[in-house]
């Protein structure tokens, strides 16, 4: 009887052992610290109501791309599409639109131009794909709105301009992570009246929180 209750145990205690380390296994590869959280600007709808201010009769559908160069070896990169609400924790995401870049896991998503889902340093992310107005929700899409958040440096920028007339009539920015954000700004730039050269001006303002005073 003892025998048998030794080996009973001894079955149970490699047993338990395993189990501990695929849950602590699981557990730190949770744990991911992200460092950088953006969100993508200058929404396709507000892109162009501005060009229909300069030029009416620019097409509705907004060519959109945005560039993520990956800086640091190891980079994984959490995409959060906005279409269905974002993430409460993005760090441990939950909706099945959200994709995981760079960790080699294939099935939680897979980074464009890197099939393998391996970031190499200086990887470059191109995302593009026309984005029709107006907007419906039903249709998941890289555009203004998504969140994106990684765990170490990037740099991310966005490009657009309408499919008729086409890039002559485009426009680029840099995108800022949200740790960079201001509260107290200068525009640069504004509205001449003495000549045509600048007759119409605007600004494109993103807010990290919905309250503004």
């Amino acid at each position: 009887m003892k025998s048998s209750k030794l080996l009973v145990l001894r079955w149970w205690l490699p047993l338990g052992i395993a189990t501990l380390f695929l849950l602590g296994a699981g557990l730190s590869a949770r744990a991911v610290n992200l460092v950088q959280e953006f969100y993508l600007p200058m929404p396709e709808a507000q892109i162009n109501q501005a060009n229909n201010a300069i030029i009416t009769g620019t097409s509705s559908t907004i060519n959109s791309i945005f560039s993520i160069v990956v800086t640091g070896t190891g980079t994984v990169i959490y995409y959060d599409q906005w279409e269905d609400g974002y993430e409460v924790n993005l760090a441990n995401p939950t909706q099945s639109t959200t994709q995981i870049w760079g960790d080699g896991n294939t099935n939680n998503g897979v980074a464009p131009g890197y099939p393998n889902d391996i970031l190499p340093v200086g990887a470059v992310i191109t995302l593009t794909n026309a984005v029709p107005q107006p907007r419906n929700p039903a249709t998941i899409l890289w555009d203004a709105r998504d969140r994106i958040a990684a765990n170490k440096a990037l740099v991310i920028s966005r490009a657009a301009w309408p499919v008729t007339p086409g890039p002559v009539f485009g426009g680029a920015a840099g995108v800022l992570s949200t740790i960079d954000y201001g509260t107290n700004f200068i525009s640069p730039v504004g509205r001449i009246s003495r000549t045509t050269c600048l007759n119409t001006s605007g600004c494109s303002l993103w807010p990290r929180r919905i309250t503004l005073r």
